[in-house]
């Protein structure tokens, strides 16, 4: 079912996200909602498994507060919005694996141009 153009986008995120697993809780939600979008789109019409998802997604936006990324007095409420967007993560990435929405050499092509300068 890979639909080449969203495909290749949502490699792009998937890459981007793995490329970015240390950045501020504020950039991996906008990278978790880049890829929820697109999911959303390859997905039209299945709503079943959009919706638990988008829930999650709406929850994350309600519950972000910028000084989680900052302040360690409030570790507590990182630490539980950290799990959230964890789940969320781990949610999308089985329904893009179940689904196809990616191919192996769409992952690879983005690896090659886009992140083949970064080191592992």
């Amino acid at each position: 079912m890979v639909k080449s153009a969203l495909s290749f986008h949502l490699s792009e995120a998937l890459m981007s996200l793995i490329y970015n697993s240390n950045g501020s809780l504020y950039q991996r939600t906008n990278l978790i909602a880049i890829i929820f979008s697109d999911v959303e789109a390859m997905l039209d019409g299945k709503e079943d498994l959009i919706k638990p998802i988008r829930e999650k997604m709406q929850l994350l936006r309600e519950s972000y507060e910028p000084i989680m990324d900052h302040d360690t007095a409030v570790m507590a409420k990182r630490l539980a919005y950290e799990q959230v967007l964890d789940d969320t993560r781990t949610e999308l990435i089985k329904v893009i694996d179940k689904q196809n929405l990616v191919s192996q050499s769409n992952l690879m092509t983005v690896k090659a141009t886009k992140w083949s300068d970064r080191s592992e």
